[in-house]
């Protein structure tokens, strides 16, 4: 028997969703709550920049969605 998880959009972009939307998939969405300033201070000052600099963003905000529903599943950012 296969028990389907319940899918987790951490992002409050609108894009985000009406992509998701897009592909039929049935999801909820919940925003983080980290200080997101703070992150990115501490991004900057490990050295993060460029291109990681977003995805290391999009990834500690889906890992603490994910920390805060471990029932669902919660995608992470896509790295090419």
């Amino acid at each position: 028997m296969t028990v389907l998880r319940p899918v987790i959009l951490a992002s409050a972009s609108e894009t985000r969703r009406k992509m998701l939307e897009r592909t039929g998939l049935v999801f909820k969405t919940a925003v983080a709550t980290l200080d997101e300033e703070k992150l990115k201070q501490k991004l900057t000052a490990s050295g993060v920049g460029g291109e990681d600099f977003p995805l290391a963003l999009a990834e500690a905000k889906a890992r603490e969605v994910a920390e805060n529903h471990p029932e669902s599943l919660v995608p992470g950012p896509l790295v090419p």
